[in-house]
């Protein structure tokens, strides 16, 4: 039996079978586990989950990418499909999306959808759940609806990932262009983080280096931020039958990242801000800059990027 198996099945045991007064009272809590694709969200989430985060049954399987599984509910990867599809996007789609697209009909079903989908594994799980899945924060409005008259409050895991690390990685996964990979990875780190940042919303940054530099003391301090009853032992157990570095292909240190000259100095920026906010230090008003430039910036280097990869497939179908 695997260590997900274990862990489940010993958790399925000692799960209580009754609610106190005390928990029905409370209001329920939903996790989002947030990130761009490729920033240690599959990790992290094993990890929370290791320390007791509800994360369902229905997951995603292992694949190429990721050998030791997703940690994906498919329901919800399926509902974000929904999202994106009315939107007229896919994951890697580029371009910002207008505020009005968020106001079609066609959303409502969505919403509803989305809140039973919530409300069911609340009902199982003992009124506290969480899933990740890295188009949640492309369509984060959306999640932002369907929590807005429910009964349950969110609370957010942003994990980011260097962009240098992502765009390889990428790479090696998908193939995909440098360039479009640092645009993904803008638009997923940017487009919503002033909604995030409003003061209304709990929000814990974790950078993924220093996940696997120190996989027990960020878990630790995430355990503490979500009041999840994880223990010493637990946090071990991960950390030595779970967590491998070998899974990990590329792991740049965050101080020799400006060496890259291949990333958009807004990457550096943005990466920086981002550490900041992981150590609970404010970056004052650096970061409201540095999402007005992306605001600017995203549609016209959308346009060029598309422009220059037209150019470069047409010269490969010609030889």
């Amino acid at each position: 039996m695997n260590i997900r198996a274990k862990l489940s099945l010993v958790k399925r045991i000692t799960r209580k079978t009754y609610v106190t007064v005390t928990e029905k009272t409370r209001k329920s809590k939903v996790v989002l586990l947030i990130g761009m694709h490729r920033s240690g969200t599959s990790m992290l989430m094993a990890g929370l989950n290791s320390c007791g985060l509800e994360v369902g049954e229905n997951l995603m399987g292992a694949g190429k990418g990721n050998p030791k599984g997703h940690w994906e509910d498919m329901d919800f990867v399926s509902l974000n499909n929904k999202v994106l599809s009315v939107l007229g996007l896919e994951w890697n789609s580029l371009g910002t999306i207008d505020e009005a697209l968020w106001a079609k009909a066609e959303f409502e079903g969505l919403i509803l959808e989305g809140r039973e989908l919530i409300n069911s594994r609340l009902e199982e799980f003992a009124s506290v759940f969480s899933f990740k899945d890295p188009r949640t924060i492309r369509v984060l409005p959306f999640w932002l609806k369907v929590a807005e008259t429910a009964e349950f409050e969110l609370e957010f895991i942003f994990s980011f990932r260097n962009p240098v690390d992502v765009c390889r990685s990428l790479g090696k996964r998908n193939q995909a262009p440098y360039m479009l990979s640092q645009l993904l990875w803008l638009h997923h780190n940017l487009d919503y983080l002033e909604k995030l940042l409003d003061g209304r919303k709990n929000v814990t940054f974790v950078d993924f280096f220093d996940f696997c530099k120190s996989p027990e003391q960020e878990l630790t301090r995430l355990s503490k931020a979500l009041n999840l009853d994880a223990n010493a032992e637990q946090i071990l157990k991960f950390s030595e039958e779970f967590y491998d570095p070998a899974l990990v292909s590329y792991l740049a240190d965050p101080y020799s990242i400006s060496a890259n000259e291949s990333i958009l100095s807004i990457c550096f920026d943005t990466y920086r801000i981002f550490r900041l906010l992981a150590r609970d230090r404010k970056p004052e008003n650096n970061w409201l800059n540095v999402v007005q430039s992306w605001k600017v910036a995203a549609p016209l280097l959308a346009q060029q990027f598309k422009v220059l990869n037209s150019i470069h497939q047409n010269q490969l179908s010609k030889k």
